[in-house]
């Protein structure tokens, strides 16, 4: 019998060991997920082994092979906020049976499904996804005393949020987060959809996941560009480069993808077998007063840079410039 044994702290290193480990056990005639060591864990890992184990059960499942958990009933921190926020019912190790709705400085893990979007026209949608956002942006920033980084957060939310309906598609997608005592506070989104390299692949040229990676963190880059209609939300491919620029400007910046994981903790792309994509934005909220000013120079930028990038749209849609 293999077991794969969560580690004592959950971060982004770990987490890419663990999807590593869950790989090579996924043919192994008898398997066990172990959490009883587990002490700590992030949003942004916990998103990306709880992909990593639904897809290592379904393969398991499909061969009839054996899979079974222990140490669910650890009285560790790790576990039993992983068990709070919901992870065994979404990396499908046990059935639903209610949760945590959130606090004031967390979001447990959280499922938004396109049957919510569809509520009219492309206008109606985006306003459906903005107010998810803002109640997602309110959780890192709680109270009305900080209006301006709420507002920022929100709009890195929404792109996030509709870069995965529009291109990866999904039916659904997570979101997480988390604020902490020292004032860093860190969002996870994830999907489980066809990825950046087949999402760009319909109107760039790519040759590797890697370059794929690379190009989507571009300001322009969209594979949506020609269903522009001119609105307010037209999709004008600045959300990732944004949200990566803020990623470096005040904490960390991570994206996993088509195989491959990209961080700014981390100088080279990092192999990663995952199917779907899920992002991280983590952030210090002590400098976040400054966002705002620093949200226009990162689109002005944006714009410079965007007209050197063929196929690429030269201006952020006008919602961006609003916030």
């Amino acid at each position: 019998m293999t077991t794969i044994y969560f580690p004592a702290t959950l971060d982004e290193n770990s987490a890419i060991k663990l999807v590593r480990d869950l790989a090579k056990a996924e043919a192994e005639k008898s398997a066990t997920v172990d959490f009883r060591w587990l002490r700590f864990v992030q949003p942004f890992p916990t998103l990306l082994t709880g992909l990593a184990i639904q897809s290592f059960v379904a393969a398991r499942n499909a061969q009839q092979l054996q899979t079974s958990i222990t140490g669910t009933d650890s009285p560790l921190d790790g576990m039993t906020y992983l068990k709070h926020v919901g992870f065994l019912s979404f990396a499908g190790l046990e059935k639903a049976v209610g949760g945590a709705t959130g606090g004031p400085t967390y979001l447990p893990i959280t499922t938004i499904t396109r049957s919510e979007l569809e509520a009219g026209d492309g206008d109606v949608m985006q306003k459906v996804i903005d107010s998810i956002s803002d109640r997602l942006s309110a959780v890192i920033f709680p109270g009305a005393a900080q209006v301006g980084p709420a507002i920022m957060l929100s709009y890195c939310l929404r792109e996030i949020i509709r870069n995965a309906f529009e291109h990866a598609n999904i039916d659904e997608c997570y979101v997480m987060a988390q604020r902490y005592s020292d004032g860093v506070a860190e969002i996870a989104i994830a999907d489980r959809g066809i990825g950046v390299m087949n999402s760009l692949s319909s109107a760039f040229e790519v040759a590797s996941p890697e370059q794929a990676i690379q190009l989507a963190l571009q300001p322009g880059i969209t594979s949506g560009a020609d269903n522009a209609t001119g609105s307010n939300w037209d999709n004008s491919g600045f959300g990732l480069f944004i949200t990566s620029e803020l990623g470096k400007k005040y904490g960390q910046f991570c994206i996993a993808s088509s195989g491959v994981l990209l961080s700014t903790t981390n100088a080279n792309l990092v192999p990663i077998a995952l199917e779907g994509t899920v992002v991280k934005l983590r952030i210090n909220t002590v400098d976040a007063e400054f966002w705002p000013n620093i949200l226009q120079e990162i689109v002005n930028e944006g714009e410079r840079l965007a007209v050197k990038t063929p196929g690429a749209v030269r201006k952020a849609s006008g919602s961006s410039k609003g916030h």
